[in-house]
């Protein structure tokens, strides 16, 4: 064999191995590109979405604590008016929402978020705003009906209503802020939902680009093996010819 046909064949074996690596690697690369993207996306996604269910389960929570405290002013009203134990019964049933969802918030919220100190600020004014009530009840509670007992009641639901509109306020500042993220979160998935779709799509056409540069290396390295066999067998020819 001649110095030209080695190198002839060296090079030959150094196409046939890039070719074949590349005809590999290229789908390979395109495909583990494609999920790692894809994954990335879809985890931006989930994220936001439990952020977004987060904010429902804040938003229900503040909202049934409303209704509570609203439920619970209404009874201690009645039983001012009254003196029906019926609404002491109605009024605990509602005591026991208010703290149910107090804790609901309190364990919602983040430890570092600012949500945290709306909170406990609304926790704080929804336990004095309870207060404010016990004592109309106790004040309700004490002897036989008198006019100085009806004006201590009268002064005890005006506190109680001014406590309860600066409680108000605060939840409803509460629940509009959370609506506002709510719709920032529910733009955000679907910005995700939209950049997933979107990669999804340029990985298939980036995928079909590889597969169709592999056929091309396929066939490319199919024809130089062809050419390599006509010349093994022109070589063999010519040393038969030679040998006789």
């Amino acid at each position: 064999m001649t110095e030209m046909s080695r190198r002839w064949k060296r090079l030959f074996i150094f196409n046939l191995r890039w070719r074949g690596a590349m005809i590999i690697a290229l789908p390979v690369i395109c495909l583990l590109t494609a999920i790692f993207m894809i994954a990335t996306l879809r985890s931006q996604t989930n994220s936001a979405r439990l952020q977004e269910q987060q904010t429902q389960n804040l938003l229900k929570a503040a909202n049934e604590l409303l209704v509570g405290l609203q439920r619970a002013e209404a009874e201690v009203r009645g039983f001012s008016v009254t003196q029906n134990e019926k609404f002491l019964n109605n009024y605990e049933q509602a005591r026991t929402t208010i703290q149910e969802h107090c804790q609901q918030l309190q364990q919602l919220v983040q430890e570092t978020s600012t949500q945290k100190a709306q909170v406990e600020t609304i926790e704080t004014l929804a336990q004095r705003q309870v207060k404010h009530l016990e004592t109309t009840i106790e004040i309700g509670q004490q002897g036989t009906p008198t006019p100085q007992k009806a004006i201590a009641i009268d002064q005890q639901l005006l506190k109680n209503e001014r406590q309860f509109q600066n409680l108000e306020s605060a939840i409803a500042q509460f629940i509009q802020e959370q609506e506002q993220a709510q719709q920032q979160r529910e733009a955000q998935v679907a910005t995700w939902n939209n950049l997933t779709t979107q990669v999804q799509w340029i990985a298939l056409f980036v995928g079909l680009g590889a597969t169709g540069v592999a056929i091309y290396l396929f066939v490319s390295l199919d024809h130089q093996l062809a050419q390599y066999t006509d010349r093994i067998e022109e070589s063999n020819s010519y040393l038969a010819r030679m040998t006789r």
